[in-house]
């Protein structure tokens, strides 16, 4: 019976819709998945996995080894803490980032564009287009 008697598959497979009552393993790196693709992936199977997703509300994503084997999410993602392994893809202004907002940017995906910090010791800030387009920092902050 599937999971327990409730009809539906247990959370290591999916339900192959086109196949009737079909329960499918998920992908090998997929501990638990809601999908038969590898960006289906709800946890991972191996601690050295991180699960990669696209934004902060999504269920779903890849599981990659964390850069390099090293801990760490990749710099074009940040480590969502509050979710164990999970690595979330940085705000569409950010090249790289500390964090999920705007403002935690490291690097900025318009070359032309600074990150404006709020103090010296910041660990991001958000991007802006320099002083005018002139390519300096406007007069309330310093290069």
């Amino acid at each position: 019976a599937a999971d327990g008697g409730t009809g539906n598959c247990p959370t290591t497979h999916y339900h192959d819709s086109g196949s009737g009552q079909v329960c499918v393993q998920c992908e090998a790196t997929c501990a638990t998945c809601n999908e038969a693709t590898s960006s289906d992936c709800q946890t991972c199977t191996n601690g050295t996995y991180y699960l990669w997703k696209t934004t902060t509300g999504a269920t779903a994503g890849t599981c990659n080894a964390a850069d390099g084997g090293t801990g760490n999410c990749p710099t074009t993602h940040y480590h969502d803490s509050g979710s164990g392994q999970v690595c979330v893809q940085c705000e569409a202004t950010c090249a790289t980032c500390a964090g999920p907002t705007g403002n935690d940017c490291q690097t900025c995906t318009d070359g032309s564009q600074y990150v404006w910090k709020t103090t010296v010791g910041a660990a991001g800030g958000n991007c802006n287009a320099a002083d005018g387009g002139t390519g300096d920092c406007p007069t309330t902050h310093y290069h």
